[in-house]
């Protein structure tokens, strides 16, 4: 049977959709306890709040200079672990 690669098929059910709802019914449940910080909620009362949270964060300097560097160098320490471990 040198031709036979198939990987054998599980025979019990899988978990992970059922733990998966699980965790989601979890946090958002935990997420709806919290409160927010008194400084946001002041901010947020004032109306200084962001308009474009994702624009602010990605696309305007020098926000999106910290963002690309995080990336980067995340990048970077993978491949030096990848390829000197």
């Amino acid at each position: 049977m040198a031709g036979n690669t198939a990987a054998p098929r599980p025979t019990s059910p899988s978990i992970r959709g059922p733990a998966s709802a699980v965790l989601l019914i979890f946090s958002v449940y935990i997420r709806l306890k919290l409160n927010e910080t008194p400084i946001f909620q002041q901010m947020k009362d004032e109306g200084k709040g962001s308009r474009a949270p994702l624009t602010e964060s990605f696309f305007r300097y020098p926000n999106n200079k910290y963002v690309l560097l995080a990336l980067l160098g995340a990048t970077a320490g993978q491949g030096v672990v990848w390829y000197t471990g």
